[in-house]
């Protein structure tokens, strides 16, 4: 059984039914790597679903949280943005477009909260959010991590500081 034909049968075991806009808000969410905002999936849906309504794509996201098939992300001030990738990661994000890039786990494996706190809080799960720049924003970058300048014109190569 593949990942739509497991959602299908929670969100009938949820009882819910299965229409065909639901079934295209799972097929998009299943085919968005870029934690799309209930909006983005309403405008894709309803390119094929035209009559769809702002309230189906929330109710389906809110009953495929609820299942725990879709994490909502609040890491936008503006909107929740929905992640079908439920196994545990962090975020990257670019502060001048807004993208958003999974960060496995592991490399926080390291990652330790002192003893002192944890005796005083039973954390449960945690997330972590690396805030910058994407390398489509900041374009082409030199040696240390210094931007570099426009390639010279004529063939002759950038001068040197």
């Amino acid at each position: 059984m593949d990942q739509i034909e497991v959602l299908i049968e929670q969100i009938q075991d949820a009882g819910l039914r299965v229409t065909p806009q639901r079934l295209a808000i799972i097929e998009v969410l299943s085919k968005s790597y870029d934690h799309p905002s209930a909006h983005e999936i309403l405008y894709k849906v309803r390119k094929k679903f035209p009559s769809t309504s702002y309230s189906t794509v929330y109710s389906t996201l809110n009953a495929l949280h609820e299942l725990g098939q879709v994490r909502k992300l609040t890491i936008d001030p503006n909107c929740t943005r929905f992640d079908p990738n439920t196994s545990v990661h962090q975020h990257m994000i670019c502060r001048k477009c807004g993208k958003i890039i999974d960060v496995p786990r592991d490399y926080l494996a390291n990652f330790q909260v002192p003893a002192e706190l944890r005796r005083k809080f039973d954390i449960e799960d945690y997330h972590v959010e690396f805030r910058g720049v994407c390398s489509e924003c900041r374009g082409p970058v030199g040696p240390a991590g210094k931007k570099r300048g426009p390639k010279p014109k004529d063939g002759t190569k950038r001068a040197q500081k």
